[in-house]
């Protein structure tokens, strides 16, 4: 028998190259700046081998392909501390991506049109962003408590890559509904499956959902504990802000705010990296990082498991009959599903 698009788990080549093509013209994470040293480290994104490297001070993100024979830059060496040499036949480059040097050739002009392929980055939040197809359609997000003085702010952290595609880790983290079934037992209540009233809204390249639920006074992510019982369920306020590559998650008690910026970086069609950092107003030692990063990793895995199980590799079109069964309670979903339709991303 036949097995259905919702079952198959493999799309076709056209649908990948249209869901790489719609995906490029946006900023992606790719690694936070830290990570970067002085020898070129290669990458990929969106199906895409790149190379970053420092050059004059400044990041440079090249195509992990030199222009001569086609070997990768990023087994190259830096030279000068200002141009990227390849290791095949020494062609050297600058940060625009122009050839200053060919070992074979000196004493005669290089052609202007002896270019290694570069893309826009910038840095913002401590990570490197890249956009394959400038002009970028949208600004990154911001993630506002980093600069707030009330906030400590832990290191980037990143777990194991995700074997699916970026929008579906990013409507994982917008969906509320799922907190009882996946994460008993830290930010979920077995007693309190039920659904949150969520306001959605806008803006110019987000989706906002917000809305308040019953957790535990003690749940990790909202106060600091280790898993505590189901009595003693307090409110907290949720505010989740998704882009097309990232999700902040807002955490607000009386007495406490806890915010998580997750950077999701598409390395293909159906692998992500996802990077994450973050921010509390409580417990504001160093030290006590790794007890919240280990929680938070232990959330993302959860839910990681369930995401990469999920069928079809995208969501199914909006006209598709299985959206019938997204009721109220999945309001957030639809509005970002509504926008990846509205920006041509495939979603089968």
């Amino acid at each position: 028998m036949r097995a259905s698009s919702f079952e198959h788990p493999h799309p076709s080549p056209s649908l990948v190259d249209a869901y790489l093509q719609a995906m490029a013209p946006f900023w992606h994470p790719v690694c936070p700046t830290a990570h970067l040293g002085t020898d070129p480290m290669p990458i990929e994104l969106l199906g895409k081998r790149l190379t970053i490297v420092r050059l004059d001070g400044r990041i440079t993100v090249f195509s992990d392909l030199c222009p001569h024979l086609g070997a990768a830059l990023s087994l190259g060496s830096v030279v000068e501390g200002r141009f990227l040499r390849c290791p095949y036949h020494g062609w050297s480059f600058d940060g625009m991506g122009r050839c200053v040097d060919i070992p074979a050739r000196r004493g005669l002009s290089i052609p202007a049109a002896t270019r290694a392929e570069t893309f826009p980055s910038t840095e913002a939040h401590g990570l490197l962003w890249a956009c394959l197809a400038p002009p970028a359609r949208y600004p990154i997000p911001e993630f506002p408590e980093l600069s707030d003085p009330r906030f400590h702010t832990g290191p980037w952290k990143e777990g194991s890559p995700w074997r699916a595609s970026a929008p579906r880790v990013i409507l994982s983290q917008l969906d509320d509904t799922h907190f009882s079934w996946v994460h008993p037992g830290t930010i979920g209540s077995a007693a309190h499956p039920e659904t949150p009233n969520h306001q959605v809204s806008r803006t110019a390249s987000t989706v906002v959902s917000r809305f308040t639920v019953w957790q535990r006074a003690q749940a990790p992510s909202v106060g600091l504990g280790s898993m505590a019982a189901e009595q003693d369920l307090f409110p907290v306020s949720y505010e989740i802000e998704a882009g097309t590559s990232s999700v902040r998650i807002h955490k607000q008690r009386t007495d406490a705010a806890f915010a998580v910026f997750q950077a999701v970086s598409p390395v293909r069609q159906d692998t992500c990296r996802v990077f994450w950092q973050i921010a509390r107003t409580y417990d504001r030692e160093t030290g006590s990082d790794p007890v919240h990063d280990r929680v938070q990793e232990a959330i993302l895995e959860e839910d990681r498991k369930v995401v990469e199980s999920q069928r079809p590799w995208l969501l199914p079109p909006i006209s598709a009959g299985r959206i019938r069964y997204l009721g109220p309670c999945d309001l957030p979903l639809v509005e970002y599903h509504r926008w990846m339709e509205e920006l041509g991303v495939p979603q089968m």
